[in-house]
């Protein structure tokens, strides 16, 4: 299990087969080379992680990161990420809620790693890794893409660059684009 990387996030809806995940304990996405997995500890952490659900990278068909307006008196906004799948034919969206004080960071990280764990999975589908070609751009690795990726958005929320530069940049940094 290399490049694994946590995120504290709570399961917020949409797969056909998950109608809820009990609140009680500690939740996590899990995102590997190979899969993402939603865990779950047992209450006050006993038991180990149990994979409540996965998702292969190629399923995964497209990810957002959205916010709404948290509850009456709040004064914040709720992150989330929503990831579409295609799974045996059935498409679906499943809604991860950030939680915690550094959810816009977590928010943003976990939206790269999906979109990353994405290109590659297309790039090795479409044999480009295979070719030396990555996804990410000649050379990078994962650790750096996501830095890059972690440093644009500072910009965007600082007000350096406008929505229409994040995305342009954004894409240049995962797929290679110009």
């Amino acid at each position: 299990m290399t490049n694994a990387a946590e995120f504290r996030f709570l399961y917020a809806g949409g797969h056909p087969d998950i109608q809820s995940v009990p609140k009680s304990g500690s939740t996590k996405v899990f995102v590997t080379d190979t899969e993402v997995s939603y865990r779950r500890k047992g209450i006050f952490g006993g038991g180990g992680w149990q994979t409540v659900f996965s998702i292969e990278p190629m399923e995964i068909v497209e990810v957002r990161q959205t916010s709404h307006a948290s509850g009456a008196g709040a004064g914040g906004n709720d992150q989330f990420i929503e990831v579409d799948i295609q799974h045996n034919g059935v498409k679906f969206v499943i809604r991860f809620k950030a939680i915690g004080m550094s959810q816009q960071k977590d928010a943003f990280s976990l939206y790269s790693a999906l979109n990353t764990l994405r290109a590659k999975a297309r790039a090795m589908s479409d044999g480009e890794l295979k070719s030396g070609v990555s996804p990410t751009g000649p050379g990078s690795n994962p650790d750096d893409t996501l830095e890059r990726l972690e440093r644009l958005a500072v910009l965007k929320a600082q007000g350096i660059l406008s929505e229409e530069e994040f995305i342009k940049q954004k894409d240049r940094i995962i797929f290679g684009k110009s």
